[in-house]
């Protein structure tokens, strides 16, 4: 992009004017008297750099011209905007009668921390004093102009759909009057006030008409501003209809997928001033998401066509179907599962811990499709999307399939793997049938969370739901022992629900490592989080936004690693936090050594507000410690530090490779390419429909949500809940979560 230094904008200096440069376009050193003085005898007028005849260009920070100035003046404050126009077609020499002037003026500003140039179209005495007022600080105007030829005829020339457009935008936004249409045709519009009376007859009116020797459409007639007087003003405008409502949503519905009906009502309010009813709001709103992203049934015959350019453009993403029988009327399949995976994330997946979480959601379209996600950890605790499908149906064929594809193009033989999810039981038969993820090759754990809802959903009690989370979620067998008496003795029944489940699917002293800390399906439910808003979008946007999700994820996490490297971190930010944590916890630990060659002690902790002064035996060369966490999270705890030190070992040695910021960065090395334009994309060898069994039937009134709510759906209730179990906790001397080891 080229441009010259006198193109460029000058950087504000401390008074908030413009800093000059010299003769050989670098910039002088900043002397607040000499600018305060020449501000003082130039006060009454403001200097002009006049660009013109070359192209301007802009990135976003800054505006660039590609030639000098031809021309500097000064005018006075105090010039209006035509006095201001009359000299600059002066200055460049070119006749007024044929050619009108585009004049925009640059503006600096502090963004971000940054200086951020934009352009202000100067057009009349408002935008123009912008920059004159004295009080606004400028001394210094960068003016462009561009010429634009007049169009001599007897009328202005505007296209037919654009003079409804302006006529409605008009009528709603400033004149608020409605109006009817007389004729409408191919050749001729022409709209009259709905408020005229014979007793008072409004002379606004306004015809137009196509001329074909011209080419275009010429206002004939305008009847002037109207003269109709409202007695009062009406809530709702009979022109304002779902297309001119839809228009209004698109941007809105492009940039956020979850835009819902009460932003649809609110961005109407704001435009108009005027309420729409749910009904219209609804009915726009899926008018708008059709324009944007198509209708269902033409979105999913899209969908081979879009995952095939993704293969096309981005090598080595996977994608498998499996479909129901061909549709008997129009030959097409009919969906049944797609599984697609992208090269980036399946690659990443190589640096990260040997653990994968699965989770399901519900897709709110006209079929009752459900999607499969599949996510894994990265050293940083940052969820990496894997895999994705789109199924019928949550069942264990379904889980199965899904299972089955994680394996061979996900895990593809790499041992000790575990598998997070919830206790749905497709999922746990699924799993059964999978060798990936049954001993010795790998291992299967529930997810904590959903062990304590369905707990809950059996026993209704509060206090007995933090309890079983206490039980879970601890490190040490001795507590989670004296944790479950506790729930024994508040319910026997509950003790034995959770009695009969094995101990080392749910519980982290029990699991021996394999969960890595992780006790919860929660990075999968992340990804389910990102795409909330697209699940009421049809299939194709879908599997879009997946795409550009992940491309987002790659593209922050790999500048993030870059920052890190120069900070000369050794690990990532959550490893380093932790590690530094426990180090200071190590300070008042004391130490027994037992063996020196196999490096193995005791450790004593302090007392803090009557818990502590508890031993766990560290044993260096297994790379455990009794407190558990040592072995779940990969990093030395704090007992492990101070008998790292006793032994004079680094303990940083003992940090796992997935916490190394090389590591990390490799983990989102690789990149993706840009998809290109529909019409280069390849057409599929088949065609797809929708399995129409699948379809929601529609109800007359609004729809229904078919959704169970339970009480992990509600952060307020629980927050409440807690406070209450707090409260009873101390009363009856309940130990605390999160006490000292």
């Amino acid at each position: 992009m080229a441009s010259s230094k006198a193109g460029r904008y000058q950087p504000l200096n401390k008074a908030g004017t413009y800093q000059p440069f010299n003769q050989a376009g670098t910039y002088q050193p900043f002397n607040q008297a000499e600018t305060c003085n020449k501000m003082a005898s130039s006060s009454s007028r403001i200097e002009i750099f006049l660009y013109f005849g070359g192209e301007l260009s802009s990135d976003g920070w800054s505006v660039t011209y590609d030639q000098t100035p031809i021309a500097a003046m000064r005018i006075p404050r105090s010039s209006s905007y035509d006095q201001f126009l009359s000299k600059i077609y002066k200055k460049i020499g070119v006749d007024s009668s044929r050619f009108s002037l585009n004049v925009s003026a640059k503006h600096s500003c502090q963004y971000l921390g940054r200086i951020k140039e934009t352009l202000i179209p100067i057009k009349d005495d408002d935008t123009l004093s912008f920059f004159t007022d004295p009080t606004t600080g400028f001394s210094l105007m960068e003016i462009f102009v561009e010429t634009v030829e007049i169009q001599h005829d007897d009328a202005p020339q505007i296209g037919r759909e654009a003079l409804i457009e302006a006529v409605k935008e008009r009528s709603l936004r400033y004149a608020r009057r409605e109006y009817w249409v007389p004729e409408s045709s191919k050749t001729k519009w022409k709209v009259l006030c709905r408020h005229t009376t014979e007793a008072m007859r409004c002379r606004w009116e306004l015809r137009g008409i196509y001329k074909p020797k011209m080419g275009r459409w010429t206002i004939t007639k305008y009847g002037g501003d109207h003269t109709c007087i409202l007695n009062q003003m009406s809530l709702e405008h009979g022109n304002l209809d779902r297309v001119y409502v839809a228009s209004l949503l698109l941007g809105h519905v492009k940039c956020n997928p979850s835009y819902g009906i009460k932003h649809v009502i609110q961005t109407v309010k704001d435009h108009t001033g005027y309420d729409i009813a749910y009904q219209k709001a609804w009915y726009s709103l899926k008018m708008a998401r059709e324009m944007v992203y198509g209708t269902w049934e033409s979105s999913v015959q899209k969908l081979p066509k879009y995952l095939g350019a993704l293969q096309k453009y981005n090598p080595g993403t996977i994608v498998e179907w499996q479909h129901k029988a061909r549709d008997t009327s129009t030959g097409a399949y009919v969906i049944g599962y797609v599984f697609w995976a992208f090269k980036p994330c399946i690659e990443g997946f190589q640096h990260c811990r040997n653990l994968i979480s699965v989770d399901e959601t519900h897709l709110y379209t006209k079929y009752k499709h459900k999607m499969l996600i599949a996510a894994a950890m990265d050293g940083n605790q940052q969820v990496l999307p894997l895999a994705f499908a789109v199924v019928d149906e949550e069942s264990l064929l379904s889980w199965k399939w899904f299972l089955r594809q994680l394996s061979r193009h996900i895990i593809r033989g790499r041992r000790g793997i575990c598998l997070i999810s919830d206790r749905h039981a497709g999922i746990t038969r699924a799993v059964r049938e999978c060798p990936d993820f049954v001993p010795p090759n790998g291992v299967h754990r529930y997810c904590l969370r959903h062990v304590c809802s369905n707990f809950n959903s059996k026993y209704k009690n509060v206090v007995l739901k933090d309890l079983c989370w206490r039980a879970g979620s601890e490190y040490q067998i001795r507590k989670f022992n004296r944790t479950m008496e506790e729930i024994k003795k508040q319910s026997l029944e509950a003790f034995q629900w959770l009695d009969r489940i094995d101990k080392e699917k749910w519980t982290a002293s029990h699991d021996g490592g394999w969960r890595c800390g992780i006790l919860t399906t929660n990075m999968s439910e992340c990804i389910n989080g990102v795409l909330k808003g697209a699940r009421r979008l049809p299939l194709t946007a879908i599997a879009e936004m997946t795409f550009q999700r992940s491309v987002h994820y790659f593209r922050e996490r790999l500048a993030r690693s870059t920052v890190m490297l120069t900070n000369n971190q050794l690990w990532t930010d959550f490893a380093y936090k932790m590690f530094t944590r426990w180090h200071q916890n190590s300070v008042e630990h004391t130490v027994t050594k037992f063996h020196q060659f196999q490096q193995s002690a005791s450790v004593v902790t302090r007392r803090h507000g009557g818990h502590g002064v508890n031993t766990h035996v560290v044993k260096i060369a297994n790379r455990e410690c009794s407190c558990g966490k040592w072995t779940q999270f990969g990093l030395p705890c704090s007992h492990a530090r101070k008998v790292c030190a006793a032994f004079m070992i680094n303990a940083a040695s003992m940090v796992k490779d997935y916490y190394d910021i090389m590591t990390y960065k490799n983990t989102y090395s690789k990149s993706f390419e840009p998809v290109h334009s529909e019409d280069y994309w390849d057409v599929p060898g088949f065609e797809l429909v929708h399995d129409p069994t699948i379809r929601i039937s529609s109800r007359p009134g609004r729809n229904q949500t078919i959704r169970i709510y339970n009480e992990m759906d509600w952060a307020q209730r629980r927050a409440r809940q807690q406070a209450q179990q707090r409260n009873s906790s101390t009363q009856s001397d309940v130990p605390v979560p999160g006490s000292q080891d």
